[in-house]
């Protein structure tokens, strides 16, 4: 995510493009971009976090970080991720996916098993790709819609914590 510091200007083409593959700190600026009604999600220190993660870990409780999270997640269209740059993968993705919303992630070395770019979720490269490829799903309702179902279902079917179990446990035959 950009620095809180950092000033929001108009970004050119060529300016997103000098972002490289650093996901993370150029989501924020490509969504301001496309001029959508947006959230931008913090994680990190307190320092960037503010008092928003102190107000309670309950996700019944109204008002704590997890609840408004849900809250967030499941009244979107479009979720824009990025792994974190020292590794692949963590389990907001699969938050993400059962949302309803359709899930856009950078490219991943060895993204969780069967899912399919433009089928299940959408793969963006940099910073350019995502802002063609948000601008696209905006003006598409119906498409975005598609692949957001397809990707919630087969995440359901395919990728919630009891089938990481089953296999782990058939993987250390003690699961036939």
């Amino acid at each position: 995510m950009p620095n809180n510091d950092e000033p929001k200007v108009p970004l050119t083409r060529d300016k997103l493009m000098k972002f490289g593959n650093a996901a993370r700190k150029y989501i924020g600026h490509v969504v301001d971009t496309c001029n959508l009604k947006t959230h931008v999600g913090y994680t990190g220190s307190r320092d960037e976090c503010g008092t928003q993660g102190r107000k309670g870990v309950d996700i019944e409780q109204g008002g704590s970080a997890q609840h408004q999270y849900c809250d967030i997640a499941t009244n979107t269209k479009i979720i824009v991720i990025a792994c974190p740059p020292t590794c692949e993968g963590d389990y907001r993705l699969m938050e993400a996916m059962t949302s309803g919303a359709l899930v856009m992630h950078n490219r991943m070395m060895l993204p969780p098993k069967g899912l399919i770019d433009k089928e299940h979720w959408i793969v963006y490269d940099n910073a350019v790709d995502l802002q063609d490829k948000l601008r696209f799903y905006v003006a598409n309702p119906d498409k975005a819609e598609q692949i957001a179902n397809t990707g919630r279902d087969f995440v359901l079917n395919n990728h919630r914590p009891h089938h990481r179990i089953e296999e782990w446990l058939k993987i250390a035959n003690l699961l036939p």
